[in-house]
């Protein structure tokens, strides 16, 4: 929950049942009550390329709710092989990190706190080649300046630019620029690199918003081949 919607300590602590909805295959979490007063949502799916079922965590959580708790917060203490009905304070939260980092034995293990569930959150999605608006919207930031901050700092960011000064190439590998569904571009059927390079050598453009490729016609998307 932390990874996935960016959340602070406090919106943790204060995330309740009525917050999540379940549905079988997604989890839909609303976060009302923000640092920027801005509403937020996020989603979390499986991911099967990590070999844990983020799904299955969270059911099995669920399931080891006590009944009759007094509380609707979603997050309750887990003693002796048992969830308790008092609510995980945001203190536990911030110690979570640290607990984390010395286990993996990771240096400086004092240095991670409970903001690292929201900075980790948008370092990933940073190095996902994100832009500026999808990182705002993920986090529910108003300024510029600390999402650009994010970008900056992104390791696969860096190679990137390392890439295209020293190399006069990018790390982009596919290009998602055209698609031949006319209505509108969804990504689907997407030209490789090597054909957009072929495209490009032959110059056979149909028209400003459509190209020739492989005997095909596509309409143009956003170009984003380096």
């Amino acid at each position: 929950m932390g990874i996935g919607g960016g959340c602070r300590m406090d919106e943790l602590h204060k995330m309740k049942i009525d917050d999540i909805e379940d549905r079988d295959n997604i989890l839909i979490i609303q976060v009302p009550e923000t640092k920027t007063n801005k509403k937020r949502m996020f989603t979390i799916v499986d991911n099967t390329k990590i070999g844990v079922s983020k799904l299955a965590l969270y059911k099995k959580y669920s399931d080891l709710r006590p009944a009759n708790t007094p509380t609707k917060s979603f997050f309750l203490g887990y003693r002796n092989e048992k969830c308790t009905k008092q609510v995980v304070g945001i203190n536990t939260f911030y110690k979570m990190p640290r607990m984390i980092a010395e286990f993996l034995k990771l240096p400086l293990p004092e240095s991670y706190t409970g903001h690292c569930f929201r900075r980790s959150s948008a370092t990933l999605l940073a190095n996902t080649g994100a832009n500026t608006l999808m990182m705002k919207r993920h986090g529910g930031w108003k300024s510029n300046s600390v999402v650009e901050g994010y970008i900056d700092e992104s390791v696969e960011n860096k190679k990137e630019i390392c890439n295209r000064i020293l190399m006069g190439t990018s790390s982009t590998k596919n290009c998602q620029g055209f698609s031949n569904e006319l209505p509108g571009c969804s990504g689907a059927n997407l030209i490789k690199s090597e054909d957009v390079v072929n495209f490009i050598k032959s110059k056979d453009v149909a028209n400003e918003n459509t190209v020739k490729c492989g005997g095909k016609v596509f309409k143009k998307c956003t170009f984003n081949f380096y």
